[in-house]
């Protein structure tokens, strides 16, 4: 056997060795920042990204988002408020949007300036401007359907689900009284004017459950229609 081989199967030995000292348990998965995809920041400069950090003794996450020039080099955060943002896209003015506790946020690319532009009751996702920067749309839960105490007030107290159709449950959550619903309205000088439910009626959502998102939703290139 060669010398260099030999070093090469020592080398080999002595990784997996090391590896073997750090067993993958749950703590340690849990201990792991969950990373996600955002977008490329306005000027094409840096990478927009999340990362989520869970904490056991709370059983909570928290979602901040980071930074990295394309070409590599320090990573820097750029978001620190407590609660999940995501949702990151690109304002009709340059600016970075993001959604943050339900509603729709700008910035610089940097994280700095944030400001808030929204105070929409219920909170909102999903959030796309239209191509001309004049239209926002976002999706926003609906209620469709009628719960156990709507159809029996007598029966205030019951705790029972009446299921009659498919589906009413995914994974590990069930259906419930709410759909997801498309909404749009006027976007002008940072303010969302009066928006409309084109779904309005309907007890199904969009995006699809339990894993549909954006990609379920999207403005025509003429900014005048939504598929």
């Amino acid at each position: 056997m060669k010398k260099t081989t030999v070093l090469l199967c020592i080398s080999l030995l002595i990784t997996l060795f090391s590896f073997s000292q750090n067993v993958m348990t749950p703590e340690l998965l849990w201990s792991l920042g969950r990373v996600s995809p955002e977008m490329i920041s306005a000027d094409g400069k840096n990478i927009i990204y999340g990362i989520t950090h869970y904490n056991i003794t709370e059983n909570k996450g928290e979602r901040n988002l980071y930074s990295i020039s394309v070409s590599g080099g320090e990573v820097k955060q750029i978001t620190t408020t407590v609660g999940g943002e995501g949702n990151v896209l690109k304002m009709p003015n340059g600016k970075m949007g993001y959604v943050h506790k339900g509603q729709l946020y700008a910035a610089e690319w940097d994280g700095t300036n944030a400001t808030q532009l929204t105070t929409i009751e219920g909170g909102i996702s999903n959030v796309r401007f239209s191509p001309d920067g004049q239209y926002i749309l976002y999706t926003q839960d609906v209620k469709t359907k009628k719960t156990t105490a709507d159809m029996y007030s007598d029966l205030s107290k019951a705790n029972v689900r009446i299921i009659d159709d498919l589906m009413y449950r995914h994974w590990d959550s069930w259906e419930d009284e709410y759909s997801s619903h498309v909404f749009f309205a006027p976007f002008t000088k940072n303010s969302v004017g009066t928006a409309k439910d084109i779904m309005e009626g309907e007890n199904y959502d969009c995006p699809q459950m339990p894993f549909g998102g954006l990609e379920d939703i999207i403005w025509n290139a003429d900014s005048k229609s939504i598929l």
